[in-house]
C-alpha cells in the first residue's frame, strides 16, 4: 500500500517532467482509491502548469469519476470544464458541464452555470488583451449563443463590436 508521504517523498526532489514519469508509475501500483484521486489531480496540476491541458483533462475526469461525494465530482467536472474551455474545445466543455450539472443541487446548478458563462468572459478578456481577437470572438460568439439574460447579451454585443473594430 502506498502513502502520500511516500509519494511526496519521492517526487521532493525530482523535476516535474520525471515526477509524471513517478506519478504514472505510482497510478499502477496504487491500490486505494483516495491515493489514486490524489496522485490524478497531482498529475493534472503538473500537465496544466506545462500546458499539457488535455492530458490534465483527462486526469481530473479520471479524479471526477471515482470521487464519492457529489459536491468534490461537480467541483472536478467544472475544472475539467475550464481547461476545454482553455482549449477552445466548446463541445466538450459543454458535455462535461452537463456531468457537473447532474451532480449539482438546483441552487447548485445557477451557480455551476454561471461559473462556466465566466470561464468564457474570461478566455475572451484574455485573448481580447494578448490581441488575439479571432479567437477571444469565438469565445464571445459561444458565450452569446448560451442562453442568459438580455442585459449579458447586451454586454457580450458589446465585446464583439470592440473586437471587431480591433482588428
Amino acid at each position: 500500500m502506498i502513502t502520500r508521504a511516500e509519494i511526496e517523498n519521492a517526487l521532493k526532489t525530482k523535476g516535474e517532467i520525471v515526477q509524471i514519469d513517478h506519478l504514472k508509475r505510482f497510478l499502477i501500483k496504487a491500490d486505494n482509491l483516495d491515493i489514486k484521486k490524489y496522485i490524478l489531480l497531482r498529475l493534472a496540476g503538473i500537465n496544466e502548469s506545462h500546458g499539457f491541458l488535455l492530458d490534465a483533462a483527462k486526469n481530473i475526469d479520471t479524479a471526477a469519476d471515482i470521487s464519492i461525494t457529489f459536491k468534490e465530482k461537480k467541483e472536478l467536472y467544472m475544472k475539467e470544464a475550464e481547461i476545454y474551455v482553455k482549449l477552445g474545445n466548446f463541445i466538450m466543455a459543454d458535455a462535461v458541464l452537463q456531468k457537473a450539472l447532474t451532480q449539482a443541487t438546483m441552487k447548485e446548478k445557477r451557480e455551476c452555470q454561471d461559473k462556466y458563462l465566466e470561464f468564457y468572459n474570461i478566455h475572451g478578456r484574455i485573448n481580447e488583451n494578448a490581441g488575439r481577437h479571432r479567437k477571444s470572438l469565438e469565445y464571445y460568439e459561444k458565450l452569446y449563443s448560451i442562453p442568459q439574460s438580455d442585459e449579458k447579451k447586451a454586454e457580450i454585443v458589446k465585446n464583439i463590436f470592440n473586437d471587431t473594430l480591433n482588428e
